[in-house]
């Protein structure tokens, strides 16, 4: 960061301290006996005119402290160039790694080659250069030589350079499109997918952007509750009925409104008695 970003981070990085020390009814004063940093630091910290390390420090002996969690008082740092971020081809090529995958002989052979692209520790989106290393003669999308993965939290939108196959599972069947310069295409979490390359002599490539949205950016959250409590919550959502289950027991208990409770207001508000059961289970 440049020295005007580094003093508008400190800033910040002092204001969030100071919010968590004033939701928590802490003066200045306060704050400073209680963690045993002097009133001169602490007013420094608060004024984003103290080092990194010392705001930090204060950060870590709040949450030893007080029932505030540090993920709260934590401020990512800008990584940007005034918002922009370039990454050349050569920068990219750097960061090159080839992952094996089993081929049709089930020996390990290489899959793809992956390289970094310009992304932002502030940004949602995880753009990747991935080139396709294993080669088919067909669209056979149960092909041996196909190694699918098993989908996973990100949403993903690819772009495709080349000569490129794009697989994917779906209702229990497998299916192939060949794809080609220009193409793109969504795929929804967790939703196995795989690709190859088409052209033995000029190997594809694709630009998979994927992006974790509202799951992913609560994913500490959600691993406080659990697999088995986020599951129950969420329902399935690829069935509407155990998906609508599931939000109307959130709102219930939101409400603190049992079942028979609701089927009352719901009798109340003019649906039939049986009807109104029938909807609630």
């Amino acid at each position: 960061m440049n020295q005007e970003s580094t003093c508008n981070y400190l800033r910040a990085l002092g204001e969030r301290i100071w919010n968590e020390a004033n939701d928590l009814k802490r003066t200045p004063e306060a704050l400073a006996d209680e963690t045993g940093v002097s009133i001169k630091t602490v007013r420094a910290i608060i004024s984003g005119k103290a080092d990194e390390s010392v705001a930090l420090g204060l950060a870590n002996k709040m949450t030893e402290i007080y029932p505030v969690s540090f993920l709260n008082i934590l401020l990512e740092k800008d990584d940007t160039d005034d918002g922009v971020i370039v990454m050349r081809a050569k920068e990219s090529k750097r960061t090159s790694r080839v992952f094996n995958r089993l081929d049709k002989t089930g020996q390990p052979a290489p899959y793809y080659e992956y390289r970094d692209t310009a992304m932002s520790r502030l940004g949602p989106f995880k753009p990747e250069w991935i080139r396709q290393l294993r080669v088919v003669d067909n669209a056979d999308a149960d092909n041996l030589d196909v190694a699918y993965n098993n989908g996973h939290l990100m949403h993903s939108l690819t772009f495709f350079v080349g000569e490129v196959n794009f697989y994917w599972k779906a209702g229990g069947k497998t299916h192939c499109r060949r794809m080609n310069t220009g193409d793109s295409h969504y795929i929804t979490p967790y939703v196995p997918h795989t690709f190859t390359s088409r052209n033995s002599n000029k190997l594809g490539l694709i630009i998979a952007t994927t992006y974790g949205d509202q799951v992913r950016q609560a994913l500490a959250e959600f691993r406080h509750i659990g697999p088995r409590a986020a599951d129950e919550l969420a329902g399935n959502l690829r069935d509407a009925k155990d998906a609508f289950r599931a939000r109307l027991a959130r709102q219930l208990a939101t409400e603190s409104l049992s079942a028979s409770e609701f089927v009352e207001r719901l009798w109340e508000a003019g649906i039939e008695r049986d009807r109104s059961k029938q909807l609630v289970d």
